[in-house]
């Protein structure tokens, strides 16, 4: 899939975005994840969930560093694909864990006692930590003589 397809599906539209907020979309992705961390023991779902977000922060800042924002009714999706196309196949691991997390996120919060495994919970923030930082590497790249932190 390519993003013209993506636009030609009514998905995504082309939206000017600021810099300045593609960099506060990453720097809340960052926080997310260290505050799904600080929430692993009072409630590993919720934790998940708090990491999933960050994945889609930092989805969405991709998005708007292409100059893109998501328009329809199944955004989340959108960003996974978005991403997908935009990071290609070397990285269909953490682009496979993002759909997996975005699924299971929706099973949390619609579904009342699903569960997450403390194991699947470490795993999901290794993953979340390496999905946000290949993000932050591709914008830095597209603006290099900007620092974002």
């Amino acid at each position: 899939m390519k993003i013209k397809e993506l636009e030609d599906r009514k998905l995504i539209k082309e939206q000017k975005i600021s810099f300045n907020q593609i960099i506060r979309h990453l720097q809340r992705a960052k926080k997310d994840l260290k505050t799904a961390k600080a929430n692993k023991k009072i409630d590993s779902e919720w934790a998940y969930t708090i990491a999933y977000q960050g994945m889609l922060k930092a989805g969405r800042a991709l998005m708007f560093l292409y100059g893109y924002k998501p328009i329809d009714g199944r955004q989340h999706l959108t960003v996974v694909e978005f991403v997908e196309i935009c990071l290609g196949k070397q990285f269909s691991d953490l682009i496979n864990q993002f759909e997996r997390m975005r699924r299971q996120r929706n099973a949390l919060l619609y579904e009342p006692g699903e569960s997450i495994s403390k194991q699947e919970l470490i795993y999901s923030f290794q993953k979340a930590e390496q999905l946000i930082k290949v993000i932050e590497r591709k914008i830095k790249q597209k603006n290099p003589q900007k620092e974002l932190f």
